[in-house]
């Protein structure tokens, strides 16, 4: 049998930020199409949270979490190498910062934002560079 990027089903897929929003629907999705699903947030209670309503909702399907903080590196190489190997990692975290209209931000909301968004998918790109976290399969034509 042939590699094919699209099939899914049975893939691992890492969701860091999966316990709510857009993040809970990719894991949604994900779990629809039979990929074992790795639940990736900050709050034990919240990752518990996702977790159970998936085992219920996608019974067929793994569904495990794990605490992972996007502002330190120790917690996100810890949590990743913990996973390793996965088929895909998704990055739809983001902090409960914005707590107001836009108009209202200032430079520690900014500061803030940049430090989740921008240094922790960096973080997670240097994880994955340092270590065997991806399953890398050779597409066979």
């Amino acid at each position: 049998m042939s590699y094919n990027p699209l099939e899914l089903k049975g893939q691992k897929i890492a969701i860091i930020g999966g316990t709510s929003g857009i993040g809970y629907g990719v894991a949604s999705a994900f779990s629809a199409e039979g990929c074992n699903i790795f639940i990736m947030s900050p709050t034990e209670a919240r990752v518990s949270k996702a977790v159970a309503g998936f085992k219920s909702t996608f019974p067929d399907v793994t569904t495990a979490g794990a605490i992972l903080d996007v502002r330190s590196e120790e917690s996100i190489f810890t949590a990743l190498q913990a996973i390793a190997p996965v088929d895909h990692i998704v990055f739809p975290a983001v902090d409960n910062m914005f707590g107001g209209p836009l108009a209202e931000m200032d430079n520690d909301k900014v500061a803030d934002y940049s430090q989740v968004k921008l240094c922790g998918s960096m973080l997670v790109g240097n994880a994955l560079a340092k270590f065997d976290i991806i399953s890398l399969v050779e597409a066979s034509s």
